[in-house]
């Protein structure tokens, strides 16, 4: 993207979003965190942003500007609502059609799609975030490394630990499995496996830097993988909230020739469309009226290339009925910046040199920080993003280290 290009986002960004009404902001916001980091990751969600309101505001400058301020609210489902509709338009405009923003109080829709033979689609947006069972999962893990580290670092070992669960481990799964490590006199360079409780598997040894690297003595370098069954409810959250949105549609909408109406919702990465497919399918094939005639499932996440860089894609699902014509009337997105997805996202981790984990459905979490000793020597050193939430960071001697800032410390998406 040309210079004047990302300044003119720079621009509008600051104009959209005052540095006093940022600052007040608390520290957890999600727009002031993106705001202060300078990582690749956040450039691409705040200019993707910047493109969004830049798109609407030449649609609807007044639909734009209430989305604005909720954006810099304190709500946050509000926040990611708002963001998704702005981006969502933008897609639709950006791939050749004509969104236009419902108006205050719209029966059952958010954004009238208009085609040229004047027949129309009526899009429900709908977002489900990271739901409280997966955000307390991460709170969990992210508890359980610090302990981690502070376990083997009087030890002056690197840890590498391994965690599966068949189910959503409790509180009291969180203490065995912190006692069991406590008691381990040493890491082998062989994977260790012990069930410290039912259910829960427990995998630790030594872990090894990339070749040709060595890790600093301090800090001590550290990972941990933790996958664990779904919540029960987890992915029925999903089917309820559109059940609701359908059922909305049904009762303030109703149906009419040359229309259709359309259920659009943004899936977290962990979320199975597999899954939810199968259930839209059942739904509108229904001998009972839902209400709408498709479903589409749009999937942002962060994917890992082959080549070890990363981007982001964009990945929709779209279901419907035979009362959509989907050749003549069709729903189009082209992202501002990413690709658009094959496939819904696919979990792969990889850890201790070696894929572990492939294609899991459930939760996970990856975390880890590698020490890489600095040597006085010809030519530049440098760092590299081993794999999502792995840090790479290079030592110094006195038990300090540099950082790479164009590094996410986590690849999830905050706002897209």
């Amino acid at each position: 993207m040309p210079r004047t290009e990302i300044s003119k986002y720079r621009d509008l960004l600051e104009s959209s979003f005052p540095h006093h009404r940022v600052s007040k902001t608390a520290h957890v916001h999600r727009l002031r965190q993106l705001w202060t980091r300078e990582d690749w990751l956040a450039a691409v969600e705040l200019l993707t942003l910047a493109h969004a309101i830049e798109t609407m505001n030449g649609i609807d400058q007044r639909w734009t500007k209430k989305h604005v301020d909720k954006i810099v609210g304190r709500d946050t489902n509000e926040l990611i609502g708002s963001t998704f509709e702005l981006n969502c338009a933008t897609m639709l405009f950006d791939a050749g059609l004509k969104p236009k923003p419902g108006k205050n109080n719209s029966p059952g829709y958010d954004l009238e799609l208009v085609y040229p033979d004047s027949y129309k689609a009526f899009v429900s947006l709908k977002n489900h975030d990271l739901s409280s069972f997966e955000a307390d999962f991460r709170v969990r893990c992210r508890r359980f490394k610090e302990q981690m580290k502070s376990i083997f670092e009087p030890k002056g070992v690197h840890p590498f630990v391994m965690i599966e669960a068949s189910r959503l481990p409790n509180d009291s799964d969180w203490a065995a499995l912190e006692k069991h490590l406590a008691g381990v006199s040493e890491l082998a360079q062989e994977l260790v496996l012990a069930q410290p409780c039912e259910g829960i598997a427990l995998g630790y040894n030594l872990l090894r830097p990339k070749p040709g690297t060595t890790f600093a003595d301090k800090p001590i370098s550290s990972q941990l993988i933790v996958k664990s069954k779904f919540h029960d409810n987890e992915q029925n959250n999903f089917v309820s909230k559109l059940e609701r949105a359908a059922h909305n549609m049904r009762d303030k909408l109703g149906k009419h020739d040359n229309t259709s109406n359309i259920v659009c919702m943004r899936v977290n990465p962990t979320a199975s469309v597999a899954y939810l497919e199968r259930f839209a399918k059942e739904f509108l094939e229904s001998e009972h009226d839902h209400g709408i005639d498709g479903v589409i499932f749009y999937q942002p996440s962060v994917v890992r290339n082959p080549n070890n860089t990363s981007v982001v894609s964009h990945y929709t699902r779209v279901i419907g009925s035979s009362r959509w014509d989907q050749d003549k009337h069709p729903i189009l997105f082209r992202p501002f910046i990413g690709v658009p997805g094959k496939n819904p996202s696919r979990i792969v981790i990889q850890g201790d040199g070696k894929q572990l984990l492939d294609n899991i459905e459930g939760y996970f979490f990856q975390e880890g920080d590698y020490y890489q000793q600095f040597v006085l020597k010809e030519g530049t050193q440098s760092l590299s993003n081993l794999a999502p939430g792995i840090r790479s960071h290079l030592a110094i001697g006195d038990g300090s280290a540099i950082s790479g800032k164009l590094f996410a410390e986590q690849e999830d998406l905050l706002i897209l």
